[in-house]
This record gives structure tokens, C-alpha cells and sequence, in this order.
């Protein structure tokens, strides 16, 4: 049985942070390679075998998830943002999805839908807090994900290319018409942050996607709809590595598993439940997996871990765990910035 263990952004938590003595076992022993990145999505479009367009196509896969019809024509990811003016920057912030109601949601999609319905330009959401920007071609624009432009100057992180100056009147003209919007005066009188932009990313067209003969587990919403795409075994993540063990079973198949606890704090910005989630998947997950590969239970143990500077990749089958001289050291060691490779991430090769 083959296992792979993906944790998002678990080196961006570590400078200064406890030891993780059951990933960094597997760090030292492994063939370890450190690899550019574009972001977590990033490297899941092309493990699962999902081409790249201007971007890695999330918007269209995530609405297929979350049950849109997907038509032939050009989809974006348009998050609800907040912006906020801090000196000369203006600073991006997101969403809470629970602090966003449906009456809300609702009330600015038609307002944008109206307002620019003569550029055909439509605006669709199957959850509150979750919405897309459908066009009739690609607007000729590569975007940044929102994750990494978060609680940054946005001028860095807008729309690149020839459709560039278009989408900059655009997003103008959109936080006017949010600005001014009744949902939005509500929220400022009671304390709440206004909706007064939308972030556009992951554009593209529906992709094509290739049969994936593993399982992924993940509760992680966008590697689930990538999954989904591929026509994948998905089933949600269970609480530990015992409770993964009594569901795999030694069935011989690929396991892919996406443990996105630590994201999501950093998200938050709470660096120190980051850092504790760290541990605590090194001791659910990483410590039950290596003593399962010690004793041959699993055939080999994959360990990828995406971050902002890169990708860190170890493969550990049991015989490398003999290597006793390969000493342990902290993982934030081992960061991708550090020795990236020329080549980039590859698809899965079960």
C-alpha cells in the first residue's frame, strides 16, 4: 500500500517552532527534492494531471463541485474581499464565510449582475461565500490566488496581461458600485467589514481530466473538486492515521492525503494554532505512518509539503529508513527556497 501525506504550507509555520520528530525522521531517511511552486492548488492541478491555462483552472472545477453547471465558456474564482487603506497600500483581507448570509450574498450578486450585464458578465454563487464570474472568452488575464495575496498591497497581485488595463476599470468601477451598495452601509453601521471587492482567480475553461486510479482523502475543498474532476475515490479525511488505517486497509492502492489543518490557521493568521496543529499531525499522523512503514504494512511513504517559497518532496520506502547516519534536523531547514530543483512538480505516477 502506498501513502502520501500532503500538508500545505507546514513550513511556513515552523521558523522558531517545536521539533516534528516524525517528519523530520522521514525528511532525514528519504530521497528528499525541493521544487518550485505556484501554491497548493498548483501543485494538486498537476499531480491529479490537470494542464495549466493563463492559470491553473480552480474556477471551474470548484463550481462543477459545488454543483454549477458547468457551460463552455470562461469561469472565475471571485471571492468577496474586504479592502482596507493602510498609508499608501491598500490591504486585502478576507472573508469569514460565516460572517457573509445568503440575504447578503444575494442582494450584491444582482447588483453586479445588473450593473454588468452589458459587458456579459455574470456573476454565480452556489454558497454564500463562494463565488464565480462567468465570461463568454478568456479575458486575457493571468491572476494570482487569493491565499497569496491575502494581507498584502494588492497592486503587486492584480491581473497581469493584455487584458490587464480592461480588468483594472473594471474592479474600479465593481468596488464603486460595492461600496455604495445598502448590504454594505448595514455592515459598517454594525461593525462589520464591508464587501467592497472581489478577488478573480484560477480562471479557465473546463479542463479535461485524467482517470486517478488512488483514493484522496481531504476534507480540503479545492483538492476534492480537482478529485472530483478526475472521477477519484474521495472520502473525507479521517481524525488520525489509526482511524485512516481501519478504512485503507492493505488493498495495495495509492492514498493520497490532504491534511490542510495548519493552512487553515495561517489563514487566520493564528501562528500559534499553526503551530500546534503542526504537532499535532506529526504525532496522529506522522509518527503512526512511520512506525506502519517500519514494521512493512505500508510499501512506501511520500511526504509533500507546498509552500510560499516552494515545494518540499520526500519519498521514504522501508529499506531507507535503515540510513541511521542521515541525522534529523528541524524541517525548516530544509525549505525548498534554500535548493530548488530546475524541473517542476509531475503528475501522479500510480
Amino acid at each position: 500500500m502506498h501513502c502520501h501525506l500532503v500538508i500545505p504550507h507546514l513550513l511556513d509555520a515552523l521558523d522558531g517552532a517545536p521539533r516534528l520528530p516524525a517528519f523530520e525522521a522521514l525528511a532525514a531517511r528519504g530521497r528528499r527534492e525541493g521544487l518550485p511552486g505556484e501554491g497548493t492548488e498548483a501543485w494538486l492541478c498537476a499531480h491529479f494531471g490537470i494542464a495549466k491555462q493563463r492559470d491553473w483552472p480552480i474556477a471551474p472545477l470548484a463550481a462543477a463541485a459545488d454543483g454549477l453547471a458547468l457551460e463552455k465558456r470562461y469561469w472565475l474564482c471571485a471571492d468577496p474581499v474586504h479592502l482596507s487603506l493602510q498609508g499608501n497600500a491598500l490591504m486585502l483581507s478576507e472573508l469569514h464565510p460565516a460572517d457573509l448570509t445568503q440575504s447578503e450574498a444575494d442582494a450584491l450578486i444582482d447588483a453586479v449582475n445588473v450593473h454588468f450585464s452589458p459587458a456579459d458578465l455574470r456573476l454565480v454563487a452556489a454558497h454564500p461565500a463562494h463565488w464565480y464570474l462567468v465570461l463568454p472568452a478568456d479575458p486575457g488575464i493571468s491572476t494570482t490566488p487569493l491565499a497569496d495575496a491575502l494581507e498584502h498591497d494588492i497592486q503587486a497581485w492584480l491581473p497581469r496581461g493584455p487584458g490587464a488595463l480592461r480588468w483594472a476599470a473594471l474592479l474600479n468601477e465593481l468596488q464603486m458600485l460595492l461600496h455604495s451598495h445598502p448590504v454594505n452601509q448595514a455592515r459598517e453601521t454594525r461593525g462589520q467589514p464591508a464587501i467592497n471587492s472581489l478577488w478573480p482567480w484560477g480562471g479557465g475553461l473546463p479542463p479535461e481530466g485524467r482517470p486517478y486510479a488512488g483514493t484522496l482523502w481531504a476534507n480540503h475543498r479545492r483538492a476534492r473538486a480537482i478529485a472530483k474532476r478526475c472521477l477519484a475515490d474521495t472520502r473525507e479525511l479521517p481524525p488520525d492515521a489509526a482511524g485512516w488505517l481501519e478504512f485503507a486497509n492493505a488493498d495495495g492502492r495509492f492514498h493520497l492525503i490532504v491534511l490542510d489543518q495548519v493552512e487553515a490557521h495561517l489563514r487566520r493568521h493564528d501562528l500559534a494554532a499553526a503551530r500546534s496543529a503542526a504537532a499535532h499531525l506529526d504525532r496522529a499522523w506522522g509518527a503512526a505512518l512511520l512506525r506502519e512503514l517500519r514494521q512493512g504494512r505500508l510499501t512506501s511513504l511520500a511526504l509533500t509539503l507546498p509552500g510560499d517559497s516552494g515545494v518540499l518532496h520526500v519519498q521514504v520506502r522501508r529499506r531507507d529508513l535503515f540510513r541511521w547516519w542521515r541525522r534529523p534536523s528541524p524541517l525548516a531547514r530544509l525549505a525548498p527556497s534554500r535548493a530548488l530543483s530546475a524541473k517542476g512538480p509531475s503528475p501522479c505516477p500510480y
